[in-house]
């Protein structure tokens, strides 16, 4: 295998340096923004049907962008606003729970090296029947970014905000949570995403939009785009495949997880867009594409620390359950220290494909060779078991380091690659197929 292909793999990962996230959205502890209405006065919240049809009384039919021009048709989008000229928010306590939010919005759409700043765009209230039909946001100020909606406890039905980009969609339905109408919400996403709202059911929505602009930045950020980085990767993947002396290649994703929370869903931050991105150029090359728990495991001499009492006995220091796996405490983090190495393997188990589906594979060696990063193997904090002096035997030291992987081989070696260890690995992937297949026959 050409390692020039494996260092121009590992060169066009490392250029994924941010999440995916397109769109976030969440309830957050309500504050009240102290609303005062000229010629109406303070808005109580949560919002009465009396206050939103008087406050319709002062609105205008929120317009729309189309190019150049700024047009008003209610049969692309029907909502009332004001602008912000026209309202104030008077409580003080807002302008933290403004940047709050905007500090949870730059996390999840990567963000976080940027300076954001925000800008209230108008007042939105939705009635029965209100929607804005698929559309993408013009660029309303200079280094506009991405678009903030805050939305104000309110009791109504229906109003999904979807958002798109790239193929993928993502529904936000504020009105299914829990005691929504006692809560404050939030949505953000890049303002070069087609988003829609669905018509509102039954009540009185009201929103406060934000523009978010970066500040002092001359580069355009838009949302993350897979394809920039998936058209490299399977030209790599491609040429790596047609390589017949190859087996498997299995690449390290940089959080760590526990057995129970290895899943596609549950991947974090870079490693979720990695992963994705992974399965679709392997799908483009024929590859199988898995998420596996990798388990590098050696065993060895212990180093005598000259501490009085600590050579004797048996110690074993793992991560629970319930710990920061991805938390550094520093230094050698309190681990003995290996002498000599008597033995070591590394394998992997715990597999599943991009469907999020288990898969009845069980566990498979891998060989040093077949990692794209081999160094990386003792870069987490491992699971250690320390046996003092017995008798004449000297100290002994077993460490276990665990990381996800998303490990790969071509379609056509899938069952060299399954019976390389033992035979009775692919029996329940053989059992798998044909009952997919029974299943498939007509009836």
């Amino acid at each position: 295998m050409s390692k020039e292909i494996l260092k121009e793999l590992s060169q066009a990962l490392s250029k994924i340096d941010r999440p995916g996230t397109f769109c976030v959205s969440g309830s957050v502890q309500t504050v009240l923004p102290g609303l005062e209405v000229d010629g109406l006065g303070p808005i109580g919240l949560p919002l009465t049907g009396n206050q939103a049809k008087d406050l319709k009384k002062l609105c205008e039919q929120a317009p729309y962008g189309k190019g150049e021009k700024t047009l008003v048709d209610t049969s692309v989008r029907r909502v009332w606003r004001l602008r912000p000229s026209q309202f104030s928010l008077r409580n003080p306590d807002w302008k933290q729970f403004l940047q709050e939010t905007l500090s949870k919005v730059q996390a999840e759409l990567g963000l976080e090296k940027q300076k954001l700043e925000s800008h209230l765009h108008e007042l939105l209230l939705y009635e029965a029947g209100s929607f804005f039909l698929p559309h993408r946001d013009g660029e309303k100020l200079d280094r506009m970014v991405a678009t903030l909606v805050i939305v104000l406890p309110a009791s109504y039905e229906g109003g999904e905000l979807i958002v798109r980009h790239e193929g993928q969609e993502q529904t936000i339905d504020f009105s299914s949570v829990e005691n929504s109408a006692l809560q404050t919400h939030f949505a953000a996403f890049y303002a070069d995403c087609e988003h829609e709202v669905r018509p509102l059911r039954k009540g009185y929505r009201l929103c406060l939009v934000y523009n978010l602009t970066l500040a002092k930045s001359k580069k355009l950020i838009t949302a993350p785009r897979d394809s920039e980085h998936i058209e490299r990767i399977t030209s790599l993947l491609r040429e790596w495949s047609a390589d017949d002396t190859i087996r498997k290649l299995a690449i390290t994703l940089d959080h760590q997880y526990t057995k129970d929370g290895l899943a596609w869903d549950k991947l974090k931050g870079v490693d979720r867009v990695k992963a994705r991105v992974l399965a679709e150029a392997a799908r483009q090359v024929n590859c199988k594409a898995y998420l596996a728990l990798l388990t590098f495991w050696e065993s060895g001499s212990a180093e005598d620390d000259g501490g009085y009492g600590h050579g004797y006995g048996s110690r074993r220091r793992w991560y629970g359950e319930d710990e920061d796996e991805d938390e550094d405490e520093g230094d050698d983090n309190g681990l003995h220290e290996m002498g000599e190495v008597f033995e070591s393997s590394l394998s992997a188990e715990n597999w599943s494909d991009s469907a999020g589906h288990s898969l009845p594979i069980g566990e498979l060696s891998v060989e040093e060779d077949e990692l794209l990063d081999p160094e990386s193997l003792r870069d987490v904090k491992p699971e250690e078991e320390f046996e003092g002096y017995t008798g004449n035997a000297g100290m002994t030291l077993e460490r276990w380091y665990r990381h996800a992987a998303i490990i790969l081989w071509p379609e056509r070696k899938h069952f060299e690659v399954l019976c390389d260890d033992d035979s009775r690995e692919v029996v329940p992937v053989l059992e798998q197929m044909v009952t997919e297949w029974q299943a498939s026959k007509p009836k």
